[in-house]
Formats: structure tokens, sequence, C-alpha cells
């Protein structure tokens, strides 16, 4: 709306504004099947008013944003080709602060899994998030809306859970060339520009099917808090001096506290990354994920620290590890976790049961591994 004649008129307040609810659906012409549908609880406007364009005109009025307060009530996309739904409680947004406000964010499937392996011929993932608050400061919200430019100063994410399933049972695409985080912001798609990424008490969930039938690889990181900085597509903020920072501490299958550091410059294809762990913990409590995954089980041992050092490329990793344990003790299974006792009788006479060894020598591993850029 750029502007509204009203002869007589001098001057222009709306006051409250409201919007009713409604849902749209858009279909296909030839097999009449839903594609997306839309449904809105209604909102409204404050604080809405006109001024007058010129002297020439002066019964036109043209909006004035500048005390204008946008409040959404409970909004869901159903994205049925994708089967997914996007949606919130409620949003509110002031012109005058530039500040955007959103509450129960979800993105969540609406089918099974077995809908998703039935739509997909190769190896794929299901993403489920939420959040109970997620603020954007200094939003411009026409730009958004007028130019798709998403700019803002700070994005602060509160109580994010995001769990991600990996089907890997299914053979993958080979023709698929699946780019790290800085490769794909620098491809520039559309004009995107987040100063800080900021959250706090975090979730992330990691499952990985890797045959059909088998129980998965579960990972999980618990009362994560972090911060990501210059997320941007933007050439100007692209620069040497300027990378793409990731800073994370969390709980390791809820039990193991790390801290981990990821800097990923825009100007160059190599990324770093460190971390380690503070305090002891039982290797016990790691079992869930590395029984499913390698059949091996921690009898006995308690780690006293992990650090890493690591840098790499698209298509190679490197750099160092440093476990720190003691009385390490451990039991290999067969599938259906069948204990294979002569095997687990040798692994525990090869491992060393503790690092640094009894000699005070300590060892330090090695890392290196070929990226296969379509995995």
């Amino acid at each position: 709306l750029e502007g509204i004649r009203l002869p007589g008129i001098k001057e222009l307040a709306l006051g409250t504004f409201e919007l009713g609810s409604f849902t749209l659906h858009q279909m296909s012409l030839e097999s009449r099947d839903t594609l997306l549908s839309f449904s809105s609880a209604g909102g409204r406007f404050e604080g809405l008013r006109g001024t007058k364009g010129s002297e020439e005109e002066a019964s036109v009025f043209e909006p004035d944003l500048e005390d204008l307060t946008l409040y959404l009530d409970e909004e869901m996309l159903d994205l049925r080709k994708n089967l997914y739904t996007v949606g919130f409680r409620n949003m509110e947004y002031s012109y005058t602060g530039r500040n955007l406000h959103v509450r129960d964010l979800l993105y969540r499937p609406r089918e099974e899994r077995d809908s998703f392996r039935l739509k997909n011929k190769y190896s794929y993932e299901i993403y489920e998030v939420t959040s109970t608050d997620l603020i954007l400061e200094d939003f411009d919200l026409n730009a958004f809306l007028d130019n798709g430019e998403f700019l803002t100063k700070k994005m602060l994410i509160d109580s994010l859970r995001l769990e991600i399933f990996r089907d890997k049972s299914l053979p993958f695409n080979t023709q698929k060339k699946k780019l790290i985080l800085n490769q794909k912001l620098a491809e520039r798609n559309f004009p995107l520009h987040i100063g800080e990424i900021g959250f706090r008490d975090a979730y992330l969930k990691y499952v990985e099917q890797v045959e059909a039938g088998t129980p998965p690889l579960v990972v999980d990181f618990s009362d994560m808090d972090g911060k990501i900085e210059n997320f941007t597509t933007l050439p100007e903020k692209q620069l040497p001096d300027n990378p793409l920072k990731i800073n994370l501490s969390a709980s390791l299958d809820q039990a193991i506290p790390m801290d981990v550091e990821i800097v990923m410059p825009y100007d160059s294809n190599r990324f770093t990354a460190k971390g380690h762990t503070e305090g002891t913990n039982d290797f016990s409590s790691l079992n869930k994920t590395v029984l499913p995954a390698i059949g091996l089980q921690f009898e006995s041992g308690r780690l006293d620290g992990l650090t890493f050092n690591m840098w790499g490329n698209p298509w190679t990793l490197n750099g160092n590890l440093t476990l720190l344990y003691h009385n390490l003790d451990v039991a290999l299974y067969k599938e259906h976790h069948k204990k294979r006792k002569t095997l687990s009788w040798a692994a525990n006479v090869l491992l060393k049961k503790s690092n640094p060894k009894p000699n005070g020598r300590t060892v330090v591993s090695e890392i290196h591994t070929e990226r296969v850029p379509y995995k």
C-alpha cells in the first residue's frame, strides 16, 4: 500500500488494525493434490499512522511505519511435497526497535520415517527443530519482504532442540557434492548476514542408521551454549580477517563436558578445529554410542581428559588427539549384543590400560582421513 486518498482529512492514525484468521491451499491443476497449505490465526497492527505525501496532494496519506508494531498469532505452513510442517505460536515485530521475537518455533516432519524412505532412493536426512524463543536484533523486515534480504545484527535462540536422523542404509548419490559450511555461504545464493548467532540450553541429537534392522548410532549433546560469528553471504563481510567462527560448550552423551572452537575463513578452503573435555568421567557413559557403532563396550575405565587439534579442507582432515585415561577394560560384541570372549580378551591385551603409560610417556594419536564429497 503506497498511499490512500482521503479528501478533507488532515491527520490519520489507525490505532489498532485487526487481522482475521484464514487458510490457504495450493493445489496441482493436473492431479488435484494439495502442494502446500497455510493457516493463520490472525493478528493485529498497532501504531499505524498516515502522513501527507506532499502539499500538492493534501488528501493523499502515505503509510508511516515508525511507531508500528506487528503481532501475529499462530501460523502453520504444511509443505506436503517435502513432508514437513513449519510454524510458530506467535510473533512480534517493532519497527521502532527493529526487533523480531518468535515464540515456539517449529520445523518437524508431518509423517513417519517410512514415508521419507519411500520417497528417496538415495541416502537422506530428516530434521526436527523446535525453539521456545528466537529473537532477531536490528532486523530489517522491509528489506526481507521487499528484496528477500535477511540482514540482522544478532540472532538469539533459547532452548533449541535439533534432531537429525540420517539413513545411510540406502546408496549414496555419487553425483551430489556436499559443500562444507564456508563453501556453501561463499556461493551467495541470496543476501544473508547474521553478525552473531547466540544460543543457550540447546540440545542436539544425531541418529544414524547404517543398516536396516540394526540398532542405530546415537550421539547427543546437551546443555549446549555458544555462538556463531559472521554468518554471511555478503562479499563485503567475507573478509580475510573476519572468518566464520563457531564456539560451543556442551555435554557429550549427557555426561562429558566439552568445549569446541571451529574457524572457517571465507577466502580459503582450509579450516581449523580444536577442543577439549572437562573433568574426569566414566567411559561407560559412551556405551550407548560406541556399542551400536563398532560393537565395543567399556566395562571399566575413567576418562581423564581429551584434547584435539585438527585442520582440513573439503578433501582431507588432519590433526592430533590426546586421550588421557586409566583402568581401561573393554568387551567386544557380535550382532544382537552377544559377547565375543576371545576377541575381548585379545583387545584388552593389545590396548593400553592407561595413558600416560606407567613409564610416564603420553601417547598422542595422529589423525588423517579422506573426505568423500558425496557423503
